[in-house]
């Protein structure tokens, strides 16, 4: 099996692997952020450098994801896409929970989040 692929940016996906690769994602994410801040608590910073390849990569697995299942509906415009998307998911992480501006962006975001899981692309062959 050709691991490579996918956290290559290139070729599409379909929405039920973009959701799995969210999930996973998530789930590295979460556990290199526990292991960075319990090495950080602890002051072992043994576990500091393992949590931070694990958070890179699932962060690059996330925008890989991203980039694919975007490029099934927009190919041209998929990285400035990608990248406007991750952005607005860091840029709501600022926002206090109960601000208007907030819940507006995370309303936004959830409706892309399931537009890109649930809408049809044209493509009917998938190889990311």
């Amino acid at each position: 099996m050709k691991i490579k692929k996918y956290f290559e940016f290139a070729e599409t996906i379909n929405g039920t692997n973009y959701f799995l690769r969210q999930f996973l994602s998530s789930i590295g994410g979460f556990l290199g952020g526990f292991l960075i801040g319990y090495g950080l608590f602890n002051e072992q910073m043994g576990l500091f450098a393992l949590g931070l390849p694990i958070v890179s990569a699932a962060i690059w697995f996330s925008l890989a994801s991203m980039y694919k299942r975007i490029s099934s509906f927009e190919p041209e415009n998929a990285g400035i896409l990608t990248s406007t998307f991750f952005s607005l998911q860091i840029l709501n992480t600022f926002f206090p929970d109960g601000n208007p501006v907030g819940i507006i962006l995370t309303l936004g975001l959830v409706i892309i989040g399931l537009y890109l899981i649930f809408a049809n692309s044209n493509i009917l062959n998938h190889n990311g």
